[in-house]
């Protein structure tokens, strides 16, 4: 678990009941996104897609947005409540929401990685 890097975006992961969530008391746009990834298999799955697009071979992808150059996936997932766009490129991931939370983030991919294996290493805990 990299404490360092969710302590600096502000991310907590909390046991509740026994069910594993996020806080949503810190930065609640990225909280509410990586919460979408339930499973240790969702989460491998997008980290196979991020290494396809840092590789630039994401053409293999169902959501490859055709014609970018560097290759970018687009994602959009609706968590309930808010529904976030991500978008990823070869070095970073922007997230964006417009109408409830009204925020825009970009993380250099490597950290957005880490902070996907803290969440499924917190999921398999």
């Amino acid at each position: 678990m990299n404490y360092t890097l969710l302590n600096q975006y502000d991310i907590k992961f909390v046991n509740i009941n026994g069910r594993k969530q996020i806080s949503y008391k810190g930065n609640e746009l990225i909280e509410r996104y990586i919460y979408i990834y339930k499973s240790v298999e969702a989460i491998d799955e997008y980290i196979d897609e991020i290494n396809l697009v840092q590789n630039g071979q994401i053409q293999e992808a169902e959501s490859f947005l055709y014609g970018s150059n560097p290759p970018v996936l687009d994602y959009s997932a609706d968590d309930g409540g808010v529904y976030i766009n991500a978008l990823i490129s070869q070095n970073s991931i922007t997230l964006s929401e417009d109408e409830i939370i009204s925020d825009t983030i970009t993380i250099p991919l490597e950290d957005w990685k880490e902070i996907l294996l803290s969440w499924k290493e917190f999921l398999e805990g």
